[in-house]
């Protein structure tokens, strides 16, 4: 089978996060599985136009505003009619492929975007995504759906696509641990991880910090992820006006390995998000032993299990999330009981499990 994905950005984009993973992860194996898979995506600085990884072809063309409209007239000039079936990518709204391809089209859903439009762009933009995406749920409502989350789920079914038509496949991650794992750090330490952008809560996450320090004098937090100038600029500001300079460590992009070693050390993750998703950085978390403290919004309440491998708070408030990290950082015993069944809940998840219930379904629309 000749599968195609089309999807915004791919696996080595410096934006790339939990979406381009999960299709990476899931496309390396249904090559190994016998079949071809190409990855068609938006280009960015200094990458290849054409390049294969893991097995996987990756075409880049343009750029994120207009790789939609390439998909689509790449795919009038004929260049894709050899493949099977397409695995169409929502990042916001989809490439709309079930409206002109002859083939089968699935649709991959990680979130139904909704009040992150609000957070991630001025009006009247935000209001031009929430009506375009509200406009291609109404024209897939007989498009066949992949999701990650009961969540997504539920709000697939809110905005008209059938129970029937949606199938949530289970999670897995990827982690790399070093081989002598370090002990954590010696100073109470709070991460936070991911693209800095409103929509991920990282003001919240200083707002809560700014508290935790308050009643543990010795507390540090690490920053780790980028985001757009002109925002980093404004959080810094924000840590300077909290006068926790000192404190807080922006650590920027790091390398997956660097990732690791940081998550290993740090005590508590910081995960504040208005949604996500499913919420990966949860188990890359919990693998190493650290819990997470979530806000209760979808995904992050599908990818932690209260009272397991974290705790969601009460109220999605920076106090809540402050006053479940000291209850947490004051009790030694408690706080060992976390992250023991963090690393037991993580081990269970795997990427084969998602790859093989994905392509079940694929082979079905090609039936």
């Amino acid at each position: 089978m000749k599968i195609l994905i089309f999807s915004w950005r791919d696996i080595k984009h410096p934006y790339g996060g939990g979406a381009e993973l999960l299709s990476h992860e899931m496309a390396k194996r249904w090559v190994k599985s016998g079949h071809s898979v190409t990855h068609f995506s938006a280009c960015f600085p200094d990458a290849k136009e054409n390049e294969v990884i893991d097995g996987v072809t990756y075409l880049r063309r343009g750029t994120w505003y207009n790789v939609h409209i390439l998909a689509f007239l790449n795919y009038l000039r004929g260049d894709f009619k050899d493949f099977d079936v397409i695995v169409d990518e929502v990042h916001g709204y989809p490439f709309f492929s079930a409206l002109y391809s002859k083939k089968p089209v699935v649709c991959l859903a990680c979130e139904v975007a909704k009040e992150v439009w609000d957070q991630m762009y001025p009006f009247p933009i935000n209001l031009i995504g929430k009506i375009v995406e509200r406009l291609y749920l109404l024209l897939y409502r007989r498009v066949t759906f992949l999701t990650i989350s009961e969540s997504t789920k539920k709000d697939l079914v809110v905005n008209g696509i059938a129970d029937k038509n949606i199938t949530v496949i289970p999670m897995g991650f990827t982690y790399s641990l070093p081989k002598d794992i370090p002990e954590k750090s010696s100073l109470p330490t709070v991460i936070f991880l991911g693209r800095l952008a409103q929509s991920k809560g990282i003001e919240d996450a200083i707002k809560a910090f700014s508290i935790i320090k308050s009643k543990i004098n010795n507390a540090k937090m690490w920053i780790v992820g980028r985001g757009e100038e002109s925002y980093e600029r404004r959080l810094r500001n924000l840590v300077r006006k909290l006068r926790l300079d000192k404190d807080i460590d922006f650590k920027g992009f790091v390398s997956q390995k660097k990732k690791f070693d940081l998550l290993v050390k740090a005590h508590l993750i910081l995960v504040p998000s208005v949604r996500e998703g499913w919420g990966l950085i949860v188990p890359e978390a919990n693998i190493v032993g650290t819990p997470a403290i979530v806000y209760n919004v979808p995904g992050l309440r599908d990818v932690t299990k209260n009272g397991v491998n974290g705790i969601i708070v009460k109220r999605n408030t920076p106090a809540d999330l402050a006053k479940e990290s000291l209850r947490i950082l004051k009790n030694k015993k408690l706080y060992q009981m976390f992250s023991s069944s963090a690393k037991r809940y993580a081990r269970s998840m795997n990427w084969d499990d998602s790859a093989t219930v994905a392509l079940g379904i694929i082979k079905k629309e090609t039936v």
